[in-house]
């Protein structure tokens, strides 16, 4: 029967309450209970298949992380090759710059002077004109007083 059922007084009210209140404790505790126990298994299988999941997530994660790794390894090794490859054309080519810089340098020397000589040569004729005609001067002074 049910509590809200039919209402009685007395001791048959008493005993109608504590026959629901088992059969409400059996339905809602004891069954599940029982069913837990019986399906230990299963929730065993439940929780290793959780575990399983975990874990899997967990190793998929650290094999990518190395996939990753191996990765930057290889990238970097590239890139320690190419930069010795131009440490060695560099070391080729510096000395060679060096000896063009030089040669350049003198060449420049060069002809800088043959302008200065060139420039000296044109003068020179002015000047030579500057003292002939300087030198009569000269000379009539030096006459003169002697």
């Amino acid at each position: 029967m049910s509590i809200f059922g039919r209402r009685t007084t007395g001791p048959d009210k008493k005993a109608e309450v504590e026959g629901e209140i088992v059969e409400l404790v059996s339905r809602e505790v004891v069954q599940p209970h029982r069913q837990l126990a019986n399906n230990g298994g299963e929730v065993a299988d439940s929780l290793g298949m959780l575990v399983q999941r975990v874990s899997m997530s967990s190793v998929e994660e650290i094999d990518r992380l190395i996939a990753e790794l191996e990765l930057l390894r290889d990238q970097l090794q590239q890139e320690s090759e190419r930069m010795a490859s131009a440490i060695v054309n560099y070391a080729g080519v510096a000395p060679v710059a060096s000896q063009s810089s030089k040669i350049v340098a003198e060449y420049v020397n060069l002809r800088r002077k043959a302008s200065e000589a060139q420039a000296l040569r044109k003068a020179e004729p002015k000047a030579q004109t500057l003292r002939e005609r300087a030198t009569p001067n000269v000379q009539q002074t030096q006459l003169g007083e002697g």
